[in-house]
């Protein structure tokens, strides 16, 4: 999907090679996590791993952002 994304984005000249690039990767992965079982699991909790930390980030700097914003909601209340 995204090999052909950047062939579309190409046409109409838009940055592409970081799409591509990032297709090619994905193949090149899934063909490894079809054929080797350890490499499948190793990239499923990688994977897992990986987003619980983007998501415990992502949740502190909301907790912080609201803090600030009703804050400032209730100086101007």
């Amino acid at each position: 999907m995204q090999i052909a994304g950047s062939f579309e984005a190409r046409k109409i000249a838009m940055p592409w090679g970081w799409s591509l690039a990032s297709g090619i990767v994905g193949v090149i992965l899934a063909y490894f996590i079809l054929t080797s079982q350890q490499f499948g699991e190793w990239a499923l909790v990688l994977t897992a791993g990986t987003y619980v930390v983007i998501y415990g980030l992502i949740s502190i700097s909301e907790y912080f952002y609201f803090r600030h914003y009703c804050r400032l909601a209730e100086d101007k209340a």
